[in-house]
């Protein structure tokens, strides 16, 4: 699946849900949550969860509002999801002055090295090591049993 988010695709639970957490997100910046609104939210990433992950959304939108000494201010805003479970949890919002320093951020987080365990140096040597001593202890045994057999012949009745 591309990362790239087709708006079509998302249901209005979610356009709903999203919109609410980016205007509970603007409690958290100078804006007064009483004059302030919400313009333009759009998806701009996201990947479906499947049985091995959980999905990831990243929301832009652009927020208009009054700051707290009476001045009219424009902030670039991102959101970032998780789906779990088919549910939608936030994860965290970020506000910008500018917009290139909110694509800047995109960027960084959307080139993110996967944070899978399987990929670590550490795991994989572990699990070659696990391979190693199995092998290493069953070829000890093999050996064992021979040098057992060999000096005590099985005697057969007949």
């Amino acid at each position: 699946m591309t990362p790239e988010a087709n708006p079509a695709y998302l249901s209005r639970q979610v356009w709903q849900a999203v919109s609410e957490h980016a205007f509970r997100s603007i409690y958290g910046c100078d804006l007064c949550p009483e004059q302030a609104r919400i313009e333009n939210l759009r998806p701009v990433y996201a990947i479906d969860e499947d049985e091995f992950q959980y999905g990831r959304q990243i929301w832009h939108f652009e927020a208009m509002g009054v700051t707290s000494t009476g001045r009219k201010q424009f902030i670039f805003g991102m959101i970032e999801c998780s789906v779990q479970y088919g549910f939608l949890e936030l994860r965290h919002s970020v506000f910008f002055d500018q917009s290139a320093d909110r694509e800047h951020c995109f960027a960084q987080l959307t080139n993110q090295v996967s944070d899978d365990p399987m990929m670590s140096a550490s795991t994989r040597f572990w699990v070659w090591a696990a391979w190693a001593s199995i092998a290493i202890l069953t070829g000890g045994w093999v050996v064992a049993l021979c040098r057992h057999l060999v000096a005590s012949p099985l005697d057969f009745p007949g």
